[in-house]
């Protein structure tokens, strides 16, 4: 009956006094935001459904915010093609604001991402400016080398000018961008 004792006893003074707790590796879908890219800048397309020209050439610049899993984020949405002869060339959407990178696979090459803005767009008919108010939920896939693919869906304001009132309605616009990153993995 003593020996068991003894070896236990033993076992936990070896613990004690040699053995310490290796810590756990971190789980691989939790970010670290040691591991984001610094820079990331972006161009792609998005289909504004509902607007006089539907197609946007979407340019993005994001900058990582400290060690953590957020971002700041800016487009500049500008119209595929020119306006007609005659008519006033058409408006940009600048917006900026914040992005947050919630987890990712166990190989960190796929990451939802979540993107809020604010910021003005200019209404053609009346020729005013109006508030820009974004959502959009997206996917950063990893392409290697730096290069990302994002599909996403936003949600955004679209203001429409009917003489001399202006309508706000919300409408969802998909699109797909070519990301590039910068410093980080």
């Amino acid at each position: 009956m003593k020996f068991p004792f003894l070896f236990a006893f033993s076992l936990s003074l070896y613990g004690q006094t040699f053995g310490q707790s290796a810590p756990l590796p971190p789980d691989p879908s939790t970010i670290q935001g040691s591991s984001l890219p610094r820079l990331v800048m972006g161009i792609g397309i998005a289909d504004q459904r509902g607007a006089a020209y539907p197609y946007v050439l979407d340019i993005t610049a994001a900058l990582h915010i400290g060690n953590t899993s957020f971002y700041s984020w800016s487009d500049c949405s500008t119209p595929w093609r020119r306006a007609p002869r005659g008519q006033p060339p058409t408006s940009s959407i600048f917006t900026t604001g914040g992005a947050w990178i919630p987890a990712q696979s166990k190989d960190g090459r796929i990451k939802p991402i979540v993107i809020i803005q604010a910021g003005v767009t200019a209404v053609q008919a009346n020729s005013t400016i109006e508030p820009a108010i974004s959502g959009a939920l997206g996917l950063l896939i990893g392409l290697g080398s730096g290069f990302h693919v994002m599909p996403y869906f936003r949600v955004a304001n679209q203001t429409i000018a009917t003489g001399s009132s202006t309508t706000t309605t919300g409408v969802l616009q998909p699109g797909i961008q070519i990301l590039y990153s910068f410093g980080g993995k």
